[in-house]
């Protein structure tokens, strides 16, 4: 005969109570695993490898890959000055596979000003994900000036205007607006020499037949040299702890002159809200260690963690302030 076992009301209460939570909790679970993406990511890059997108993209891949468990491939497509890449980001978006376009800010901040059409809408097409890094901008002479500060180099540029000629890696890029930018604001005559890319650039101002250049300081960090080439100024926002003597413009009386580089992310705005919510939440968590920062300090790069609101008000700003510099120096957008 079996015997049955008397439950209390209240025990009664208690383990219908237990077994509805641990019910709603098993569904619960596989729920919040469901709504993280599990779709391979591809990072594109619009440059060769490399550069700094493609190593600081590379750095990206890893931290992704470990944050989410997704696969994370990098993918070069250079052309145009990263327009083919910015082009082949808005395209994606619905597939098999999440697109990320790592590339400066200035795809979507400064491109429209210095050009006529582009193959996106910068404002329309895209979501912005995170601030990775950043890096200033430095003046560099080489022999045919030999100065060693912005004030003899003015001076030197108004003495010798036939020869007062700056580099860059091309025209309508950030170097060459702040350097027609710099020229206005000294009342100088410097006439811009356009370059495919940085090196040939390096090469003709060290020569001796170019006499300045605009580059990125990293680069400038790592090439300069005693009587070849010498960096004057930075448009950093205080000195580079590995250039200490290099003082800022604004230090030299051009505060206008300041200026930084942002590398960030984006998607298609075609790309679900909770797939980029999940990339941008693990990558500005990313920006923020110490492991990231100690990664892109390898490139010149220092971290540059922003929230969605400020990031936001960056590119509005950006924008403007690229707007105004391209009226100012009366450059025609090709």
């Amino acid at each position: 005969m079996s015997r049955k076992t008397a439950i209390n009301p209240s025990r009664r209460r208690f383990l219908s109570a237990a077994l509805a939570a641990g019910g709603a909790a098993a569904i619960a679970r596989p729920m919040v695993v469901l709504a993280q993406s599990t779709k391979p990511i591809t990072l594109i890059v619009g440059f060769p490898p490399g550069g700094a997108p493609d190593l600081i993209a590379r750095v990206v891949a890893e931290s992704l890959k470990e944050r989410t468990g997704r696969v994370v491939v990098v993918e070069n497509r250079p052309g145009a000055n990263g327009q083919m890449a910015m082009q082949a980001t808005k395209n994606a978006g619905t597939g098999s596979t999440t697109t990320v376009i790592v590339s400066p800010i200035e795809a979507v901040t400064l491109q429209p000003h210095v050009k006529k059409s582009l193959p996106y809408d910068p404002a329309g097409d895209f979501t912005p994900l995170a601030s990775l890094s950043s890096n200033a901008y430095g003046l560099a002479v080489g022999p045919l000036a030999n100065v060693g500060s912005i004030k003899e180099f003015v001076a030197w540029c108004k003495a010798h205007e036939k020869d007062a000629t700056f580099g860059t890696p091309g025209l309508g890029t950030p170097h060459h607006l702040l350097g027609e930018e710099f020229a206005r604001l000294a009342g100088i005559k410097l006439t811009h020499v356009s370059y495919r890319g940085g090196n040939d650039v390096l090469q003709d101002v060290q020569g001796g037949s170019v006499a300045s250049l605009v580059a990125a300081l990293p680069l400038l960090v790592t090439r300069r040299q005693p009587g070849k080439l010498t960096v004057i100024g930075s448009t950093g926002t205080q000195r580079h702890p590995l250039m200490p003597e290099v003082p800022t413009f604004a230090e030299a009386g051009f505060p206008q002159m300041t200026s930084d580089g942002v590398m960030g992310m984006f998607t298609s705005v075609k790309t679900s809200k909770e797939d980029a919510k999940q990339i941008a939440v693990a990558m500005n968590e990313v920006v923020k260690t110490d492991t990231f920062a100690q990664s892109v300090s390898r490139f010149g790069q220092e971290p540059h963690p922003l929230d969605e609101k400020t990031l936001d008000a960056l590119l509005k700003t950006e924008s403007a302030r690229w707007k105004k510099v391209v009226a100012d120096i009366n450059f025609a957008p090709d």
